[in-house]
């Protein structure tokens, strides 16, 4: 990423896995990114196409990943067309919680990682003229 802009620049997002290797499968085969680190078991990342890193490190122990219900983050990723993407997804296996909708001035569709955190595709609402 370029250092040229002032301020601040989000740079990369970390999420505490169960399996780093099974994250980093499902971010790269399912949802396309390409392997930016690989320090397995420890540390792997992920790049979008936009140069933002995920990154995924292990939890340390049962108490911090009991559940997959409510995770404290939420990712989106800005797409051309969601409905389009949504089918795109659904053929690698990614499973939705539901059909794209409309709402917030956006077309959206959610789904999950393999631990639980919430996952969606966003794309901007065609204004009718």
């Amino acid at each position: 990423m370029g250092r040229t802009k002032k301020g601040l620049r989000l740079n990369q997002v970390l999420l505490e896995v169960r399996d780093v290797e099974r994250s980093l499968e499902f971010y790269a085969e399912k949802l396309g990114f390409k392997m930016f680190a690989n320090f397995s078991p420890e540390y792997v990342a992920v790049i979008t196409p936009n140069r933002l890193q995920i990154g995924f490190y292990p939890s340390k122990g049962k108490a911090r990943l009991q559940t997959t219900k409510e995770k404290p983050a939420a990712i989106e990723f800005d797409v051309d067309n969601a409905d389009t993407w949504y089918q795109r997804l659904r053929k690698r296996g990614v499973r939705f919680d539901g059909r794209p909708k409309t709402e917030w001035g956006e077309r959206e569709a959610r789904f999950r990682d393999p631990d639980g955190y919430t996952l969606a595709i966003s794309s901007p609402v065609k204004s009718k003229q």
